[in-house]
């Protein structure tokens, strides 16, 4: 955005008269000696002057697209710091469902740990088949799955989130 807004200084600029300044020095003698200050010479002045009376329109014309090269560039720029809100929001909200869900997931594995303890002690005093301790463990072994992927889960999306937030790392 920078550079776009000095190129409508620049193109602003072609408005006014341009003047190129020449100066010279050195010595010049007849004779005698060269080096005095009295043969010493210099002049300043202008080598020239130039501005534009007609261009068709080209100096305005040049000021409008720079200003519309800049205006789509600060647009360009705005779109992206919403975006990036935008997935940084996104983030956090996934990651604070899939904690919520986390935590809920955990307490269906202790329940689903007291089942197959309970399965296994009724098993053992013979009130209930082994089929019944086969299916709470089966039972368990899924949920405790399901507490796996959410996990994966919620840790992928943390690492997502530290991306959009602009971290980052070289995998090398």
């Amino acid at each position: 955005m920078a550079a776009a807004n000095a190129r409508i200084g620049q193109a602003r600029a072609a408005w006014f008269p341009s003047v190129t300044l020449a100066a010279a020095g050195g010595y010049q003698s007849n004779g005698g000696e060269l080096l005095t200050a009295a043969n010493h010479v210099w002049a300043l002045g202008p080598l020239a002057a130039a501005l534009p009376l007609f261009d068709g329109g080209a100096r305005k014309a040049e000021v409008a697209r720079s200003r519309a090269v800049f205006d789509e560039t600060a647009a360009g720029y705005r779109q992206t710091v919403l975006d990036a809100f935008r997935e940084v929001e996104d983030q956090m909200v996934l990651a604070n469902r899939l904690a919520a869900a986390q935590g809920r997931q955990d307490e269906a594995v202790d329940a689903a740990v007291r089942t197959t303890a309970l399965a296994t002690t009724r098993y053992r005093e013979g009130a209930a088949s082994y089929l019944d301790v086969v299916t709470a463990q089966t039972a368990e072994l899924q949920a405790r799955r399901e507490a796996l992927d959410l996990r994966t889960r919620r840790l992928s999306a943390s690492v997502d989130l530290i991306r959009a937030l602009g971290g980052g790392w070289s995998a090398g």
